[in-house]
């Protein structure tokens, strides 16, 4: 569904009978019609329940901002998505600086490459 203007939503809010200034929320859903939300939970539930109807139950990573499969995704309690590679960069990049990150990404890349190499040989399993 395409971004709504200001006017849409002003004009969508008088059609559902929401008064100005009311807590309430109106959630366009996607066959088009439009649910009057008691408050800002219940807008976030259908929400939530929007973006997994609309990208196919895949989850958003909260780093790289890219879709994928939950099998592919950690959760946390708190609801935060993330692949575990994005995760490792993001911390790393926080933890060190841009210098020391990239000696210590070359060098993980060189380990990578080796390991890759033992597993082509059968020396690694």
């Amino acid at each position: 569904m395409d971004k709504l203007t200001r006017h849409q939503r002003r004009t969508d809010r008088i059609k559902a009978g929401i008064p100005f200034g009311s807590p309430k929320i109106l959630h366009h859903h996607i066959n088009g019609e439009l649910v009057v939300c008691e408050n800002a939970a219940e807008h976030g539930c259908l929400e939530r329940e929007k973006r997994l109807i609309e990208h196919q139950g895949k989850r958003k990573c909260l780093h790289c901002k890219r879709y994928d499969d939950i099998e592919n995704l950690t959760i946390t309690v708190n609801n935060q998505v993330y692949h575990s590679e994005c995760k490792r960069l993001y911390m790393g990049r926080q933890r060190y600086s841009p210098e020391k990150w990239k000696e210590l990404e070359e060098k993980r890349q060189k380990h990578s490459d080796f390991r890759s190499i033992l597993k082509q040989h059968g020396i690694l399993k």
